[in-house]
């Protein structure tokens, strides 16, 4: 199916008052005719088609789960959020950020 291009307004392009000279020339031009803005065109395209997604959906039991029983450490709560293949990385990436670093300033002087 081709596509179609459809003039569809903003808001600003649409003149809701009955006085047609409301809008000012503001451009420099000393013309004496009020000035129009020029429509603001976009391509709109057909919607897409709806998407039965209901058989996908399964009802799960919300809430927490995985989470360290009270007064754990810290370190605890720590590894919920980074495992720790996470922190091995940020280590080696860390280390060799600093290793870099300093071989610069070595060879700098």
């Amino acid at each position: 199916h081709p596509e179609a291009e459809v003039y569809v307004p903003y808001q600003d392009d649409v003149d809701t008052s009955d006085d047609e000279n409301q809008r000012i020339d503001v451009s420099g031009n000393n013309n004496s005719r009020p000035s129009t803005p020029q429509p603001t065109w976009m391509r709109a395209y057909p919607p897409e088609p709806p998407i039965d997604i209901s058989t996908d959906f399964t009802v799960r039991n919300p809430g927490v789960r995985n989470c360290p029983p009270r007064n754990s450490a810290p370190i605890q709560y720590f590894f919920l959020f980074f495992t720790t293949a996470v922190w091995q990385t940020i280590v080696r990436e860390t280390n060799e950020y600093v290793r870099k670093l300093i071989e610069k300033k070595r060879r700098s002087g």
